[in-house]
């Protein structure tokens, strides 16, 4: 699966510690929400595989030693201020996570979260497993997504936790 990264960019970054700053946060404030927002996808990612892609790929006779404990986050060094959080599901020998959370079958699944963390990129990356729906070939695999729909989700639960803790200090 690849690695992606939790991370915003560096103008909207600015942007952001300008308004919190502003609001009398501090830059430490918003890197404990992004601590948490990445524990939070670490956790639930790996409960979803472990309760939906794990049992269907240990049915099929697959290997899944090391899959769960490959989800992972850790925190990186930014060299201007702050810290980014990589998330991480999969590597090398581990490619069938990426076909547990996209599904192989030819029918198509909602990538509106992956489109939205990663644009047209991400997209074409969850396209390259689909595969035909003959139920002999490891290609007839329905998808259980665990990893990039709760990037999606844990991100927007993140701006709304700061969102209320900014109407908070102005209504102050």
């Amino acid at each position: 699966m690849a690695n992606k990264s939790l991370i915003i960019d560096k103008a909207e970054f600015g942007a952001i510690m300008k308004k919190i700053n502003d609001l009398g946060l501090t830059e430490q404030d918003f890197q404990d929400e992004l601590e948490k927002t990445a524990e939070d996808i670490e956790r639930e990612a790996r409960t979803k595989f472990q309760s939906g892609a794990l049992p269907q790929l240990e049915r099929r006779g697959e290997e899944t030693r090391g899959l769960v404990s490959s989800i992972k986050s850790r925190k990186m060094k930014r060299e201007k201020s702050g810290a980014a959080f990589r998330i991480t599901a999969g590597g090398v020998g581990k490619e069938i996570m990426a076909y547990s959370e996209f599904g192989t079958r030819s029918r198509t699944i909602s990538l509106s979260g992956i489109r939205s963390l990663f644009g047209g990129e991400g997209e074409s990356y969850a396209k390259r497993f689909k595969g035909g729906d003959n139920p002999q070939n490891f290609t007839h695999l329905s998808a259980r997504p665990y990893f990039f729909s709760t990037i999606f989700t844990n991100k927007k639960r993140m701006m709304e936790r700061l969102g209320k803790r900014v109407s908070k200090i102005i209504k102050k």
